[in-house]
């Protein structure tokens, strides 16, 4: 489903209802996935609605995960607990406000959640596996 030219959310809730943070190869359209492969430290850079994933992190290290965020200041984050005065205390440009901004289609909530806030753990528990060989 397409609204003036951008894509639904897809739903990233498996059978059972409950938060995975994956959505099914149906939806992702797999097929027309491409590798982007780089020696040991490359990074990646993408948008967070762009389809992504990787295989199993066999090095017995980490990975580590940056979030850069920057979103109009009527763009208030729906799906997490925010402190009011630290949020506002990273606006850029503006005034603080307590009017949210919001399209005309549903919004999907990542909750319910079994495996606390690590996506790492979520997707661990996943029953479909896409990215896994």
């Amino acid at each position: 489903m397409s609204r003036g030219g951008f894509r639904a959310l897809l739903d990233h809730h498996g059978a059972d209802g409950f938060f995975e943070g994956a959505v099914p190869p149906s939806e992702a359209q797999l097929a027309k996935a491409a590798p982007l492969l780089g020696p040991a430290g490359t990074v990646a850079f993408h948008h967070p609605l762009a389809i992504h994933g990787s295989g199993v992190n066999r090095s017995g290290d980490p990975r580590r995960i940056l979030f850069l965020e920057y979103a109009a200041i009527d763009a208030y984050p729906l799906f997490y607990d925010v402190d009011w005065d630290e949020y506002n205390g990273r606006i850029v440009q503006g005034a603080p406000t307590s009017v949210v901004r919001t399209e005309a289609h549903p919004i999907r909530l990542p909750f319910p959640t079994r495996a606390g806030s690590s996506i790492y753990k979520i997707q661990a528990g996943a029953a479909a596996r896409y990215f896994a060989a």
